[in-house]
């Protein structure tokens, strides 16, 4: 293994013994929200400079929302589909996406920026074509159609690395584009390692790479858990266990909450420790205090759950649930008995 395990830190009080929990008058905005909507009008009206300065700056103050997500993954998040993968896309809306990129990649020949976001955007244009079904269920024209996408990503992730280096973006977008390029584990291990060296507290490289190594793609059973222990114990105190928070949170929307603990090797009480430890260090944010409230069902822990559910009330996220209704009906069910 490239890591020796070093015990996370943890430092947490009480949410029935683990987890602090404030009165209820919590304002969980949904900061995300703001920056996707904000810097997607801007691409609509070819901002292109004033984009390339905002990237600059997130890229250079390493500024976060409320919970720790770094702003930089979710303007390129937003900029190259990721609303149109939440969303029933059409073919109609990744055209779209990728003509206003190309238009300020034409604009703007010098910056990196959207080279990478074209490669996000062709990684999801390509899993738009071949659909989130098992391979034996994919037909060999939406095979050819995918890998085709993802050769034409290849090029412009290639071409931001050598406009823009040292993103620490860009070994994110690597390790998301190896999860359907089939890459090999060792240079996904070593890709890994270069991102540390960059950026060793972008906690969206963690994730990307636990996901490459669950079972279903590339790792072994028990991998992804013993990566997620041994890497964020490299960092090490409240940050480490809070990336440890973030990676299990993200692992846990692509397996579903309801067997995630039956299919993960994962303590409970360790991903509350890590709620706790990440508050505190980066205070309370929208999508990832609904996340735990979801993942809370996995355990069947309504008492958690109900604690969380204060504290959000009506501020539900859209990311963690989808829709309203499902937002609802979880709702009612921790209204219920146990």
């Amino acid at each position: 293994m490239l890591f020796r395990g070093i015990t996370i830190v943890a430092l947490g009080v009480s949410l029935l013994g683990v987890c602090p929990m404030a009165a209820g008058d919590d304002v969980l905005e949904d900061d995300i929200g703001v920056l996707s909507d904000s810097v997607l009008a801007q691409l609509r009206d070819k901002k292109f400079a004033e984009l390339d300065a905002l990237e600059a700056s997130l890229r250079n103050t390493k500024a976060r929302f409320g919970g720790g997500d770094w702003k930089l993954y979710h303007f390129y998040d937003a900029l190259s589909g990721g609303r149109i993968s939440e969303d029933a896309a059409i073919e109609s809306d990744w055209i779209e996406i990728i003509g206003q990129l190309k238009e300020w990649r034409t604009a703007s020949p010098k910056s990196g920026v959207p080279s990478l976001l074209l490669a996000e955007a062709y990684r999801g244009y390509g899993w738009f074509a071949r659909g989130k079904g098992w391979s034996e269920t994919v037909t060999q024209n939406k095979f050819d159609v995918f890998h085709d996408r993802l050769n034409q990503g290849g090029f412009f992730l290639a071409e931001s690395r050598r406009l823009l280096p040292g993103n620490p973006h860009w070994y994110a977008a690597s390790l998301r584009l190896a999860q359907g390029s089939q890459l090999p584990k060792e240079r996904a291990y070593s890709l890994f390692e270069q991102a540390m060296k960059i950026e060793p507290a972008y906690q969206h490289s963690y994730s990307v790479m636990a996901v490459f190594l669950l079972p279903r793609w590339y790792g072994e059973a028990g991998e992804w858990e013993t990566f997620a222990e041994e890497a964020t114990g490299r960092v090490g105190g409240e940050a480490g266990s809070a990336i440890y928070n973030h990676i299990v949170l993200t692992v846990a929307r692509t397996t579903g909450s309801q067997s995630f603990f039956e299919e993960n090797a994962i303590s409970w009480r360790k991903v509350q420790w890590s709620f706790a430890d990440r508050e505190r260090l980066y205070g309370p944010g929208r999508r990832y205090f609904n996340g735990m409230c979801e993942l809370a069902s996995g355990v069947n822990d309504k008492p958690t759950a109900r604690q969380l559910m204060k504290r959000i009330g009506d501020q539900w996220d859209q990311y963690v649930w989808r829709t309203r209704q499902r937002f609802d009906e979880y709702q009612a069910w921790l209204q219920t008995e146990n």
